[in-house]
């Protein structure tokens, strides 16, 4: 599926709801973002969904965001994490998924940032290795991994099994 149904959308905004009450001082996208990104996106494929992801960058910076580009096209992941993105969100059709919120534009999610410029839209594949065990410390460590099994017992028990 390409698209969120609202049933499906509100089921996301209510999972993320109980893991920000439970783990609010967690610091999900403050470091996070991709491990984060990396278990809401196994429930979405399991419920169907075609989902990918995009970067985004804290400043116009026209040679970051091709030097990503240029890395994903060239299957050279590894020359992603000392570029300057900032962020991961994950791209459901035309939502935006991060452990904030669902975004129905990328205006609106930019609009609410401190980020000015999106990737372009890159496959799982990439998410996989930048959250790899050899990148874990290139990540902010302001997100303490403990809460990793947590976050995705909820993100199963909300998402994946509900109806």
């Amino acid at each position: 599926m390409t698209t969120i149904d609202n049933s499906t959308l509100l089921t996301i905004e209510k999972t993320l709801e109980i893991i920000n009450s439970k783990y609010l001082h967690a610091n999900i996208n403050c470091g996070g973002c991709g491990v984060f990104a990396k278990l809401m996106a196994k429930a979405l494929k399991q419920k169907g969904f075609d989902v990918s992801f995009v970067l985004t960058f804290n400043r116009f910076s026209i040679s970051d965001v091709e030097r990503c580009n240029e890395a994903v096209n060239n299957n050279k992941f590894q020359n992603i994490m000392p570029t300057g993105w900032r962020h991961i969100l994950l791209k459901v059709g035309n939502h935006y998924i991060d452990s904030d919120g669902v975004y129905d534009t990328a205006d609106k999610y930019l609009n609410n940032s401190n980020c000015s410029k999106f990737s372009d839209v890159y496959p799982l594949s990439v998410l996989e290795h930048m959250t790899s065990k050899k990148n874990r410390n290139n990540w902010n460590s302001h997100f303490n991994r403990v809460y990793v099994s947590p976050i995705s017992k909820l993100i199963t028990k909300h998402l994946v099994l509900a109806n």
